[in-house]
């Protein structure tokens, strides 16, 4: 473990080096916070971010993990206000909780592979990126409130036909610049305002097999 506290505001923190035979699972609540570090590679065994890890540390322009990362969760505003430009997810992942990367204003791009585990995508987790497409993971159930809000670049959604979203909750998508989208069939409630101010929405697909009970206003 990483000690909660540990590298806070060491602002002259420029290298972090974890050997690939580390035996590291948690890295701790504000460990490396408003720290100056430009980039950090995350040994297999980390299980754990935890929150407010690497919040506000405005150098950190990227995060890699490996393929085989036993990463399961990305806790509250971990990545918060980071210089993060793209993020390829490990497939162990299953949780980024609330806001771990609102207000990344660099970050692109965001991959996550076909056989990802990811089931929550939280609250304000992606708000007011710049990112220009996403590809829902099937395995996600939940997409929280304002998890994609003001995501200006925003053009592209997609979910894959073996999707099993139940819920998009509010203002999940609002503000953004989408222009088409597929509502994934196991979709059963988007709940009120969730493409409110979506400008250059101009269609959307509700398949056959849907099973969409709700539509909430606005």
């Amino acid at each position: 473990r990483i000690n909660d506290f540990c590298f806070e505001k060491c602002n002259k923190l420029n290298k972090v080096e974890i050997t690939t035979e580390s035996s590291l699972e948690i890295i701790g609540q504000y460990s490396f916070s408003k720290s100056s570090i430009p980039n950090i590679t995350l040994p297999n065994s980390v299980k754990y971010i935890e929150q407010y890890s690497f919040y506000e540390c405005q150098n950190l322009k990227s995060v890699t993990f490996s393929s085989s990362s036993q990463l399961k969760t990305i806790s509250r505003y971990a990545f918060f206000k980071t210089c993060i430009q793209s993020i390829n997810f490990p497939n162990n992942l299953e949780n980024i909780e609330d806001f771990a990367f609102n207000e990344c204003t660099n970050l692109r791009l965001l991959n996550f592979i076909p056989e990802s585990k990811l089931q929550t995508i939280g609250c304000n987790t992606f708000q007011s990126t710049f990112i220009v497409e996403i590809k829902i993971p099937s395995s996600v159930r939940v997409i929280k409130n304002n998890a994609f809000y003001q995501c200006k670049s925003l053009e592209i959604v997609e979910f894959l036909s073996n999707s099993r979203l139940e819920v998009i909750e509010e203002n999940a998508f609002s503000n953004s610049s989408i222009k088409k989208i597929n509502i994934a069939p196991s979709v059963k409630i988007i709940k009120k305002n969730v493409f409110n101010g979506c400008q250059n929405l101009e269609i959307v697909e509700f398949l056959s097999n849907s099973r969409l009970e709700v539509i909430e206003e606005n």
